[in-house]
C-alpha cells in the first residue's frame, strides 16, 4: 500500500512517521486516539532498506480498519528509524559484520547495538506524541513494536523494559541472547570465551534482558503481563534457530491461568522449509496481530481465515511447541 512518510527530529535522530495523511478527519470536533507501531530493521540493513516491510504492515493493518471501521478504537501510525551504526547513523561498517567477516567483536557489538536500540525507541515513546501533535490535536494512547531479526532481539528487550509497550510482534528474533551467542559461537567454531566473548560482557548478557526477568510470575511483577505478543520463526532458520527461543516461549506467561484473554493474546508461528526471512504469511499474521490488540483492542474474528502449515500455538504456555 502506498503511504505517506514524514521525517522528524528526536534529540537529532530521523524518525520516519507514516500514515499521517491518513488520520481520521474530526467528526463533531473530535478524533480518534492513535496507535502507533514502532519498527526495528535487521542488522546490515537500514530503515530506508526495510522500508517495504513497513509498507506491507500498514496495509495489512488497515485494511481492517477499512473493513470494519465501527471496530477500529483507535488510528494507525507506523514509525522506524536507522538503529546504531546503520543507514545514515553508520561509523564502522566491521561492527556489523559477523565472524565469517573477520569481526571478532560481533556478539558485543549486536547486544551494544540492541541495547542503544531500546534506549532510541525509548526516546521515540517520550517524544513523538508531542513532536507530531504540539496542540495536542490528537492522543497517542497505545503502542506496540515490531522487529525483524536483530530488531526483533530488540523488540524483545522493549517488551520487557517499557510498560507502555503492550502489543509486540518478532520476526525471526529471539529473546534468549545468551543462547543466540552460543549457537552463533558454534556455527562459526569460536569459543566462547575471550576475546570474543570476555567474562564482563557474559555478565552483562546473563544480568540483562527479556531472559533475566520474572516472565514465568503470574503477578505483575512479570514485565510481560498483559502484554499481546507475536513471535514468528522459520523451521530451516541456521541465523537465529528456533530453539534459541524455545525455553523462553515455552515458559512465558502474560496473564491468569485460564483467562480466555490470556489465551488468546501468546500466538508462536514457526513456518516450514523457511529460512532466515520474513514471508508474506508472517507478515499478514503480524498485520492481524497489531489490527486486533492495537486498534480494536479486542479478539476480533477477521476474515478471510488463513489456512497456514506450520506452528500455530494460540493460548498461554507451559505447552509442547511441535511443527506440523
Amino acid at each position: 500500500m502506498d503511504v505517506d512518510k514524514k521525517v522528524v527530529f528526536i534529540g537529532g535522530l530521523p524518525v520516519n512517521v507514516y500514515g499521517l495523511e491518513f488520520l481520521a478527519p474530526p467528526v463533531n470536533g473530535t478524533v480518534p486516539d492513535v496507535h502507533v507501531m514502532i519498527y526495528l530493521h535487521g542488522r546490515t540493513r537500514s530503515a530506508m532498506n526495510e522500508e517495504p516491510i513497513v509498507e506491507i504492515m500498514y496495509g495489512n493493518v488497515r485494511q481492517y480498519m477499512t473493513k470494519d471501521p465501527q471496530g477500529s478504537k483507535k488510528d494507525l501510525l507506523i514509525a522506524s528509524f536507522d538503529q546504531p551504526n546503520h543507514g545514515a547513523r553508520m561509523t564502522d561498517p566491521l561492527e556489523q559484520d559477523g565472524f565469517d567477516s573477520g569481526n571478532k567483536d560481533i556478539l558485543m557489538d549486536q547486544f551494544a547495538m540492541m541495547e542503544r536500540g531500546e534506549s532510541d525507541t525509548k526516546n521515540v515513546l517520550d517524544f513523538l506524541p508531542a513532536i507530531l501533535f504540539p496542540m495536542d490535536e490528537r492522543q497517542i494512547t497505545g503502542w506496540s513494536v515490531m522487529g525483524r531479526s536483530m530488531g526483533g532481539h530488540t523488540s524483545w528487550r522493549v517488551l520487557a523494559a517499557d510498560p507502555r509497550v503492550t502489543v509486540g510482534v518478532s520476526c525471526i528474533g529471539t529473546p534468549d541472547y545468551y543462547n543466540l551467542m552460543e549457537g552463533r559461537a558454534a556455527l562459526n567454531k569460536v569459543p566462547l570465551k575471550p576475546p570474543s566473548a570476555p567474562a564482563s560482557f557474559v555478565r552483562l548478557v546473563n544480568a540483562t534482558g527479556p531472559v533475566n526477568t520474572p516472565y514465568t510470575s503470574y503477578n505483575a511483577t512479570n514485565p510481560f503481563w498483559g502484554k499481546k505478543i507475536f513471535a514468528a520463526s522459520g523451521e530451516k532458520d541456521p541465523v537465529v534457530s528456533f530453539a534459541y527461543s524455545r525455553s523462553f516461549l515455552e515458559k512465558l506467561v502474560l496473564g491468569p491461568k485460564d483467562d480466555p484473554l490470556t489465551n488468546e493474546s501468546f500466538m508462536v508461528y514457526v513456518q516450514p522449509s523457511t529460512k532466515h526471512q520474513v514471508t508474506t504469511e508472517m507478515l499478514e499474521l503480524a498485520g492481524r496481530w497489531v489490527y486486533r490488540w492495537g486498534i480494536a483492542e479486542q479478539p476480533t474474528p477477521l476474515e478471510p481465515k488463513l489456512e497456514l502449515r506450520g506452528l500455530r500455538v494460540p493460548g498461554p504456555p507451559p505447552r509442547t511447541l511441535d511443527i506440523e
